[in-house]
């Protein structure tokens, strides 16, 4: 409450948001990853991508031995959410920060990863020109250091809205009109 009496929204205390238009509410992703037996632990974090958009974040815990890919979890994801529930990118973390009251401490996340998550496609590097001027704008894009030439775009985190720049970035990038 402000002197002059106005009422101040500060934002929401609970853990619902919305991403691309849709309301999600973020314990229902991670009971959804906690459900998939080689997850011990996941938290579900939103992060701001400009322009008003934002994008899921998982970080999760494997139990020890597994080698789960991020294409594995998000083809085990995709029987139980819809797509627009779905992380866009998932970090892989030893233990997750906890709180001095044992409760997981958001706060306390590290930056979501830059690096290419752990796909099944092995890294395939630029062979000529066009290529390599494709695989600078999905790294911008998704915000990521490397892609590969043969990495699938929503494996490493793409959506539809994020395809939409990447083709402006094309028309822009090779000067394509429209005949």
């Amino acid at each position: 409450l402000r002197p002059d009496g106005c009422l101040v929204h500060v934002g929401r205390k609970d853990l619902q948001t919305k991403v691309r238009g849709y309301r999600v509410e973020l314990a229902e992703v991670e009971i959804a990853l906690l459900s998939i037996a080689d997850i011990e632990q996941a938290v579900v974090v939103v992060r701001p991508l400009g322009h008003g958009r934002a994008r899921l974040l998982a970080y999760i815990v494997l139990h020890a031995g597994s080698n789960m890919t991020v294409s594995q979890i998000r083809g085990a994801l995709q029987k139980k959410l819809p797509d627009y529930m779905i992380p866009g990118a998932f970090a892989q973390l030893e233990r997750l920060p906890m709180t001095s009251s044992g409760k997981i401490d958001r706060r306390a996340l590290p930056e979501p990863p830059r690096s290419r998550a752990a796909i099944e496609v092995a890294y395939t590097a630029p062979r000529n020109q066009l290529e390599s001027v494709l695989v600078r704008l999905w790294c911008a894009v998704l915000e990521l250091e490397e892609v590969g030439c043969d990495d699938e775009f929503a494996a490493l985190g793409g959506d539809s809205l994020l395809a939409t720049q990447v083709v402006v970035q094309v028309n822009q990038s090779f000067a394509l009109t429209e005949p």
